[in-house]
């Protein structure tokens, strides 16, 4: 969670390119949409004691974007989704379930562009689908549990650090935060005067 994927997309310039079969041609794309779903399943016992049922309990949208492609003219697209920081991770368990999938959709004219033919029917044809789905899974990541000279990992090192300067405990040198509490309780002083009145 928190994290972002990004996905590439890259296209066949011309019908002539290296990478097309000649006798296949090439399906024009127009827009290309990704999203970032998720669902979660009870999982429970039916009638018989061999037979397990899935019931979806919840589903998920994480993020989703999408670009129009010109063809001919675009070579690649990227596309940026971000997990967000209170999405759950993948469980699957005896009594629930939590998948995610990426999903792409892909509008594509109806018409096969062929080397040496002529494209100008692609546009009468009209527009479908092509659908892919890919599973995704979500997990925490603890970050490396370096230790240094203290013998403290970086983690908890970190927080020591905040600590001592929140408690003040500092050096002259370092930060004061005296000024800064003395300026914030006048400041809240002067919001509740606006609002409530002179207390």
């Amino acid at each position: 969670p928190g994290t972002r994927l990004a996905v590439r997309v890259e296209f066949p310039i011309d019908a002539r390119d290296d990478n097309v079969d000649p006798a296949l041609g090439v399906v024009p794309c127009h827009r290309v949409c990704v999203g970032l779903v998720g669902a979660e399943h009870a999982v429970f016992e039916g009638s018989s004691a061999s037979e397990r049922k899935r019931t979806k309990t919840r589903s998920y949208a994480f993020d989703s974007s999408y670009q129009l492609v010109d063809y001919g003219y675009t070579e690649a697209i990227a596309l940026d989704l971000l997990l967000p920081m209170d999405s759950p991770v993948s469980v699957k368990t005896d009594l629930v379930e939590v998948e995610a999938a990426l999903k792409v959709e892909f509008t594509v004219g109806r018409s096969v562009i062929r080397p040496g033919g002529d494209d100008a029917g692609e546009r009468v044809k009209g527009y479908d689908t092509i659908n892919l789905e890919v599973p995704v899974r979500i997990v925490h990541v603890d970050p490396p549990a370096q230790t240094d000279e203290d013998g403290q990992t970086e983690v908890e090192s970190v927080i020591t650090e905040m600590t001592r300067l929140w408690k003040n405990e500092a050096n002259t040198g370092d930060f004061d935060d005296v000024g800064i509490q003395r300026d914030l309780r006048m400041l809240s002083l002067h919001c509740y005067r606006n609002l409530y009145g002179t207390p």
